[in-house]
C-alpha cells in the first residue's frame, strides 16, 4: 500500500474500516464463499463451520495484522455481489430449493447476524492501532 498517496484522515479511516473488518475476519471473507460451499456441504455444516473458524479467529486476531491480507479481503468480499444471487438463482432454477435460495441471496445479512450475536467484543481501536503501526503512522509507544 502506497501510504504517500493518501491523506492522514484517509488513513486512519482506512486503518478503522479494516479493523472491524480483521475482528471478525473469517466470516467477513467467507460472505462470497459460503453460497457456493452450500451446493457441497449442508446449510448448518458451513454455517457452524464459518462460527467456529470465526471463534478460533478470536484467539489470533490480536497477535498481528496484515495490511496485504486485508486489503485482499476488502476486494475478495465484492464477489459476493456475484456469488450470492448466482447461487440464490441456481438453487432456484436447478434445485427449486427455496431455502437456500433465500439463504444464498440473503447470505450478507445473515454474516451481519452472525458477526452480531458471536461472543465476546472486538477491541476495534486497539486493531485500528495495530493497523496505523503497521503503516508506520503509529509511535511505538502509542501501540498498546
Amino acid at each position: 500500500m502506497n501510504i504517500e498517496a493518501y491523506s492522514e484522515t484517509e488513513l486512519q479511516r482506512w486503518s478503522a474500516l479494516r479493523a472491524m473488518e480483521w475482528g471478525r475476519f473469517p466470516l467477513f471473507v467467507t460472505q462470497p464463499i459460503a453460497p457456493v460451499l452450500l451446493l457441497i456441504a449442508p446449510w448448518w455444516l458451513v454455517v457452524i463451520t464459518i462460527v467456529a473458524l470465526n471463534l478460533l479467529w478470536g484467539l489470533v486476531r490480536y497477535k498481528f495484522v496484515s495490511t496485504h491480507l486485508a486489503n485482499f479481503g476488502c476486494v475478495f468480499v465484492r464477489l459476493k455481489w456475484i456469488s450470492c444471487p448466482g447461487m440464490a438463482i441456481l438453487f432456484y432454477l436447478k434445485y427449486d430449493d427455496v431455502f437456500l435460495t433465500l439463504l444464498s441471496s440473503l447470505w450478507p445479512f445473515v454474516t451481519l447476524v452472525l458477526m452480531l450475536v458471536q461472543f465476546g467484543p472486538v477491541n476495534l481501536g486497539k486493531l485500528q492501532r495495530m493497523f496505523m503501526k503497521e503503516l508506520g503512522l503509529l509511535p511505538e509507544w502509542m501501540s498498546d
